[in-house]
């Protein structure tokens, strides 16, 4: 990567991060209770913060990529992105364990834990078990379930109609 895609990604960094940042900060105070304004006024930082809270997708984004690029470089970064990468890989299968676990632990039929330090925990330990599992199959060369399959819905021949 050329330092002009490293300066692209930290201005996209900086300036989205920080115009979401700027954006939330007059809902947040009055959220806090530091700031008391009408409900008009309300409203029209919802708003703001609404459109700027887009903002912050790209800049976290940028601002993964060049944690990753620094991890990259340093001798025992490669090992530390590894799991990662192999998520990456099979992000489908990854994002369906995923959401059905989100769905056994949060939803109010469930576990319901939303809301509490358990989620956290089961939050990291979600992504953890994925991230476990994915390096598992990488190690022995399996693409992921779900790619799998998709893979073999895509590419099977085409049957043709009986006469």
């Amino acid at each position: 990567m050329t330092n002009a895609h490293r300066t692209l990604l930290r201005r996209t960094a900086i300036g989205c991060l920080g115009a979401s940042f700027v954006g939330a900060l007059p809902y947040a105070l009055v959220a806090a209770g530091v700031l008391h304004v009408d409900a008009g006024t309300v409203e029209a930082m919802a708003l703001v913060h609404a459109v700027t809270g887009e903002y912050g997708g790209p800049g976290y984004i940028a601002l993964l990529a060049l944690l990753a690029l620094r991890l990259s470089a340093a001798p025992r970064g490669r090992a530390l992105l590894g799991p990662v990468i192999a998520l990456g890989q099979r992000s489908l299968s990854g994002y369906l364990f995923q959401s059905v676990s989100w769905l056994a632990l949060f939803s109010p039929w469930a576990l319901h834990l939303g809301g509490t330090y358990a989620a956290v925990v089961a939050g990291l330990a979600v992504w953890a078990v994925s991230l476990a599992g994915a390096q598992a199959m990488s190690a022995v060369a399996y693409r992921g379930p779900a790619e799998t399959l998709l893979r073999w819905i895509t590419y099977r021949p085409a049957r043709r109609p009986a006469r």
